[in-house]
């Protein structure tokens, strides 16, 4: 008995990894197509102010950027004209008037943030924990959460 279950596990994680999908942040190459990213953002809070989106290249260079309202932020942000490749897209919601992320003196955040694939986080992410591969329209949904 103890050698069938085994023999039914193997054949099971063998059929899953044979039709896996390869992983989110998977590094693509730019096929010179263009593509609609499209981001929608949850836990906006309505009483704070601007929200700041971000998306980065794999050179960690920002290409597209938005600064938008609360009432904005509900809706879905749509960036056209994205190459196909990684990207790493980074979101946060001031409390006050200044584009700056307010953080702890420990470097805590101090005001909602959020990034693609919503990783868990114990310090600043990498950008394969927060990137996503575009090669064809796709829509990323980012939870804006508070830490301090």
């Amino acid at each position: 008995m103890k050698i069938l279950s085994i023999v039914l596990l193997l054949g099971l994680i063998l059929s899953l990894s044979l039709t896996a999908k390869p992983p989110v942040n998977e590094v693509l190459v730019n096929d010179g197509k263009l593509h609609q990213l499209t981001v929608e953002l949850h836990q906006v809070n309505s009483e704070y102010k601007s929200v700041y989106l971000y998306v980065y290249d794999e050179a960690e260079e920002r290409v597209f950027s938005k600064t938008i309202s609360p009432a904005q932020a509900m809706q879905p942000i749509i960036f056209e004209g994205v190459e196909s490749g990684s990207y790493a897209i980074y979101a946060h919601q001031n409390k006050d008037d200044d584009p700056t992320l307010n953080t702890s003196p420990a470097g805590v955040p101090l005001e909602p943030l959020g990034f693609a694939n919503n990783p868990v986080l114990m310090g600043p992410p990498a950008f394969q924990d927060i990137s996503v591969g575009i090669s064809e329209d796709t829509k990323v949904s980012i939870n804006l959460m508070t830490y301090g």
